[in-house]
């Protein structure tokens, strides 16, 4: 009788750990990948504020990656900056793959390498990234000028 209760116990408590198991090992590259986005978008923002130097997160469009640097000159949010910028940087985690950035005025780049620029005031280029994975799930990432942090849409979100 008690071995009985014991696995009825334990079958209930794996009933509701399955669960969570799952989807903690299937969704664990895009948080980190989300987790990296959040945490970079607010590291960028303060060190331009404190350094008074601008700087960029650098997308990727055709290598699905992304990277964090200061803007040593001024130019446009959007640029070819050359072989130089695919050696470091985020790779998108598999099965993920960069769509478009979108950008407040209307502009839109699917191809090619463009930045969204942070500020040496504190703020940064209204825009948005969207990825789509293995599944065909959209994501979108929502940089916004005055806020330290980016919002995070479970589809794609456009201006």
């Amino acid at each position: 009788m008690e071995l009985i209760v014991v696995i009825t116990l334990i079958s209930v408590m794996m009933a509701f750990a399955l669960p969570r198991i799952n989807t903690a090992l299937f969704q664990s590259d895009r948080r980190a990948f989300s987790q990296w986005i959040l945490l970079t978008a607010r590291s960028l923002k303060k060190k331009a504020l404190s350094t008074g130097v601008s700087h960029i997160l650098q997308v990727d469009l055709d290598n699905h990656r992304l990277r964090a640097r200061p803007l040593l000159e001024p130019g446009p949010q959007s640029e070819n900056f050359g072989t130089e910028s695919k050696a470091r940087g985020r790779e998108l985690p598999d099965g993920f793959r960069l769509l478009d950035v979108q950008f407040a005025g209307g502009e839109m780049r699917e191809s090619g390498t463009t930045a969204v620029r942070f500020y040496k005031k504190g703020y940064c280029d209204r825009a948005l990234i969207h990825l789509e994975d293995a599944a065909g799930r959209r994501i979108t990432y929502e940089f916004q000028p005055f806020l330290h942090q980016v919002r995070i849409h479970e589809s794609y979100f456009s201006y």
